[in-house]
């Protein structure tokens, strides 16, 4: 706790995943499921984006002083593109190894 020397109150400060491990804490204390907490999904509710990400890889850059950092996702319009990238042997990005998953 942090107390505000102005008004002499003390604030408490949370973060989104301490609030969630006081949720479950509780719900455990007082008999409830954890599976009252869980949200389920059905295929059919997200097809479109499973279908959307299918020709999606991952790349990363190697080497020093990279000008940015990161992970970059590329996604293809067609199968046969992700495909031909992933096994097209070394590629590279502004002359560093880009890692292709």
């Amino acid at each position: 706790m942090i107390q505000d020397s102005r008004s002499k109150v003390q604030v408490r400060h949370f973060s989104w995943v301490d609030e969630y491990e006081e949720e479950m804490e509780d719900d455990k204390n007082s008999g409830k499921s954890l599976e009252s907490n869980l949200v389920k999904i059905d295929a059919d509710e997200i097809i479109n984006e499973i279908e959307y990400w299918s020709n999606t890889i991952v790349c990363f850059v190697l080497g020093d002083n990279p000008s940015f950092v990161g992970v970059f996702l590329v996604r293809f319009l067609e199968a046969a593109g992700c495909s031909a990238m992933i096994s097209g042997g070394t590629h590279m990005f502004d002359k560093k190894p880009l890692i292709v998953k």
